[in-house]
């Protein structure tokens, strides 16, 4: 019996952790790594559900980290104006 694996979205896990917002990105390397081994257990339930949270969680990071970025070019622009 073959059951289909979920996206466990372990690289972009990890790039959001580097690179986003660490704080979120840990919490999708650590549902994403739990998706995967749900996956590896064949338990494809569990599986779907680390990796939607994975997903949302990375989605998460990626806004805020843009929010960041957007707010701190802000911030320069507004201090060599002064």
């Amino acid at each position: 019996m073959t059951i289909s694996r979920q996206k466990d979205y372990l690289v972009w896990s990890i790039l959001s952790l580097l690179f986003c917002f660490c704080p979120l990105g840990l919490a999708a390397l650590i549902f994403s790594l739990k998706s995967r081994d749900a996956s590896n257990q064949n338990d494809s339930v569990t599986a779907a559900k680390h990796s939607k949270t994975a997903f949302s969680l990375n989605i998460a990071a990626l806004v805020v980290g843009i929010i960041l970025v957007i707010i701190v070019i802000i911030a320069n622009i507004v201090a060599r104006s002064s």
